[in-house]
């Protein structure tokens, strides 16, 4: 059995609620612009940002530098990389966008209604359809569409597992409080798991077991204010809540545990020693952890600011 260093200390991370006055590093203002989704490149360090109302995405640097601007169709919200492309979910265009991110170029395909998250599994990218409560799977070579897969009520965040022998790609309905893991090969819901209220976005290492997480699955529950861990297998192994700080949102891996944005104007992190949180924006949606700085990146959906924190 897969060993758990975090479920060891989950009663006690429930119980440790930490704050921690921690300023930001920098911060980088986008008024009426609407920053949502956030995404790291692990292969060149650089940080995307997704701008709901200004229909662009965003490259930063360390210390807030913004280094491109990219256009793209209407309403851009999830984000994902497959190497060379930068894939961004447009829920106004029922469409998700292939943009090259050295030449600029760009290619639309038609998906579902409302298409809001997005995820690479090596391949082919999957499609989170929140209007149509499907997940549309295309070959990321030539934007082929293999066609779409049902799921359950308004599908909003969607992440790959590899750690077992088959891939799975989870998909976190929000509406239906539940989650759909996908047989990445068959494109069959395997299965469908119970979650709190709302769950909207994943943390998770799929290709690495760091001792942490390994191949674990995260998922914020907005309404009941928790995170949950799941097994790749999909048991629930630990909840931990966030109650009192706001709703989460926004989650992704660090290097010792799992960070995440709550609504109300935080930022948190679950690590062996409990849950800490650290006072940043005023209403924040999306996070991401940059490993090469230590810092976590947030965005303010209501004040229009992006914040690089200490982490």
């Amino acid at each position: 059995m897969k060993k758990h260093v975090l479920g060891v200390v989950a009663f006690f991370a429930l119980l440790a609620m930490l704050l921690v006055p921690v300023s930001h590093a920098c911060s980088y203002p986008l008024p009426n612009d609407e920053p949502v989704d956030t995404l790291y490149d692990i292969n060149n360090g650089r940080i995307f940002v997704s701008l709901f109302s200004a229909n662009q995405v965003l490259q930063f640097g360390h210390n807030c530098v913004l280094e491109r601007t990219f256009g793209t169709g209407s309403n851009p919200g999830g984000l994902s990389f497959d190497g060379t492309n930068l894939w961004v979910a447009l829920y106004g265009s029922n469409a998700v966008e292939k943009i090259n991110v050295t030449t600029g170029s760009d290619t639309f395909y038609s998906v579902g209604v409302q298409p809001r998250g997005v995820a690479f599994d090596g391949t082919f990218i999957w499609v989170t359809n929140s209007g149509s409560n499907t997940v549309t799977k295309i070959l990321a070579s030539n934007g082929f569409v293999e066609g779409a897969i049902n799921v359950g009520s308004y599908p909003y965040g969607v992440a790959v597992n590899s750690t077992n022998a088959q891939t799975t790609v989870w998909v976190a309905n929000r509406n239906s409080a539940s989650i759909s893991i996908i047989n990445a090969q068959t494109n069959v819901v395997t299965a469908t798991i119970g979650t709190g209220s709302e769950p909207q976005f994943f943390a998770t290492n799929p290709y690495a077991d760091n001792g942490i997480i390994g191949g674990d699955m995260w998922v914020s529950c907005y309404s009941s204010q928790l995170v949950e861990q799941f097994t790749y297998q999909g048991s629930l192994f630990a909840s931990f809540a966030i109650t009192g700080h706001g709703q989460p949102l926004g989650l992704s891996l660090t290097s010792s545990g799992v960070a995440g944005a709550t609504h109300n104007g935080n930022a948190f992190s679950i690590t062996p020693n409990g849950v800490a949180y650290t006072p940043v924006g005023s209403n924040n949606y999306g996070a991401v952890f940059d490993p090469n700085w230590n810092t976590l990146w947030v965005t303010d959906l209501n004040q229009g600011t992006i914040f690089e924190i200490p982490f």
